[in-house]
């Protein structure tokens, strides 16, 4: 068991350098120390303020955004390990299998920066007590293998029903059911979420009922962990993987298919590929976490505050926005093949980029409707929403035309490759001038116009950038494609 460890360690490193090298594990770390000393801060502020109640709540948001966001995505933060994979070692037991894949999946640096932050948090409550330490160590513990746990429950359930015998399909679905109305419950009725991880770990970290909070919170994760192993074990000896498995089907049971034509399944398609690409979905998580927690603990909120962090926000996948055919690369022939117009395909895939951009985009705006005091008028946030709108359909138009005129081929899974291509050097400069231009005109309009008028302007600018975008830009893609068909295909296949 401890050589599969060692094994499995050693793999795992061997990949990451293969993935990001010395520069990646620099920026990464710089990036997670950065995150941890400014968690570390905006906990020591909340810390000393917070009672026990506004501590659960706070913490009773976490869990529940971090399951959904497990769910949504099927990333925990934690190192996952298909247990499939390990049938072919020598190792004795399924549980042994599952409680190795289960502990080395808190071997993720996320999770350790997570860590770290809470035991500065249990610093600040009782200083340097190694009872008080140890105790918030193993609540953490707790804490995080609970929301692995109900997340993993919850995606067996969605998505690998059809892989498990109907007694343990319905116990899991009954379970999840329960569950969830408990949370639903707890959120409205706080009192109610006593048995809750989050309720518990709140009352862990100010010291009250140490002993009980414990025994709560070992007791909730055993008993989904039960559930959770018995599906784990019904999975991974099914005899069924590859695309050709229940699970792997997009017709039924995915949560990106809203309805059974909609959206289409090139869109879906899209969303998937970002989401499988690294650099992708590390920006994704990174601008909606840090975006939103800084401006809730900042309090800021001004205008221009709201301006910058939705600047930011739209940088942060220019790299792609610039260059939507590269990432394909080789496979740039499908989008000649599927039976729709061409410049369908691409629209998908900006489409898709621009739902990505959009949640990074809502992430500070959530934050600054949940301020107890929100500094904006509602004439200011109609200019924030619109500026937001506005952007993304700018950045759209813009890398339309160099995706299409300046096609280079990147790799999807390297963290820096395509950083200095044109439309990624280029579609940033150009988000700058459109924030200076954007901001200097609204600014000035609301001095010399009517509230009317005003009004007007402020949803006619991405009104007009809607247009360009969906009737005229479309049409020149149409044909700039077709007229450059073997440009395109030779450019992207030289790879």
């Amino acid at each position: 068991m401890f050589a599969l460890a060692r094994l499995l360690i050693r793999e795992r490193l061997r990949k990451l350098s293969v993935y990001y090298g010395w520069a990646g594990y620099l920026s990464a770390g710089l990036m997670l120390a950065l995150f941890g000393w400014a968690g570390a801060g905006a906990a020591a502020r909340y810390v000393r303020q917070a009672t026990a109640v506004q501590l659960e709540s706070f913490l009773m948001s976490i869990w529940l955004g971090w399951v959904i966001a497990a769910i949504l995505t099927g990333k925990d933060l934690s190192w996952q390990i298909r247990l499939k994979r390990l049938l072919a070692f020598p190792v004795s037991g399924f549980v042994r299998l599952y409680t190795l894949a289960f502990f080395l999946g808190f071997l993720s640096l996320p999770l350790l920066v997570f860590l770290s932050v809470v035991e500065f948090c249990a610093f600040l409550k009782s200083g340097f007590a190694l009872t008080a330490m140890f105790t918030a160590l193993i609540g953490i513990g707790l804490f995080v293998a609970s929301v692995r746990l109900t997340a993993s429950l919850a995606r067996g359930v969605i998505h690998r029903s059809g892989l498990l015998t109907r007694p343990l399909n319905a116990a899991a679905a009954i379970a999840c059911v329960l569950l969830s109305a408990y949370a639903g419950v707890s959120i409205f009725h706080p009192q109610v979420g006593v048995l809750l991880p989050s309720h518990q770990f709140g009352r862990l970290l100010f010291g009250e009922h140490v002993l009980r909070a414990l025994i709560y919170m070992g007791a909730f994760t055993g008993v989904i962990g039960v559930f959770d192993f018995a599906m784990q074990h019904s999975l991974t000896y099914s005899g069924f993987s590859g695309p050709s498995a229940p699970s792997g089907r997009m017709s039924s049971g995915s949560l990106l298919l809203l309805h059974p034509s909609w959206p289409g399944p090139i869109f879906r398609v899209a969303i998937l590929g970002w989401l499988r690409t690294r650099s992708a979905l590390m920006l994704l998580i990174w601008g909606i976490t840090y975006s939103f927690f800084f401006t809730y603990f900042s309090k800021q909120g001004d205008v221009v505050y709201f301006f910058l962090f939705i600047w930011v926000n739209l940088l942060f996948h220019s790299a792609f926005r610039g260059n939507l055919l590269g990432i394909d690369r080789g496979g740039i022939w499908l989008y000649y093949m599927f039976p729709v117009r061409i410049e369908s395909t691409l629209s998908a895939k900006s489409l898709s980029l621009s739902f990505l951009q959009s949640c990074m985009v809502a992430s500070p705006l959530v934050a600054g409707f949940l301020i107890a005091n929100p500094p904006l008028t509602p004439i200011e946030w109609i200019r924030v929403v619109s500026f937001a709108v506005s952007g993304i359909l700018f950045g759209e138009i813009c890398g339309f035309y160099f995706s299409v005129r300046y096609p280079d081929p990147i790799d999807r899974t390297s963290q820096f490759d395509g950083g200095t291509t044109v439309g990624a050097l280029i579609v940033p400069v150009f988000q700058i001038l459109f924030l200076v231009v954007f901001a200097l005109v609204s600014g000035r309009a609301s001095r010399l116009l009517s509230p009317a008028l005003y009004w007007c302007s402020l949803l006619g600018i991405p009104a007009s950038l809607c247009v360009v975008r969906f009737a005229v830009l479309q049409t020149w893609v149409h044909t700039t494609m077709l007229g450059q068909t073997e440009t395109i295909i030779k450019k992207l296949s030289a790879f």
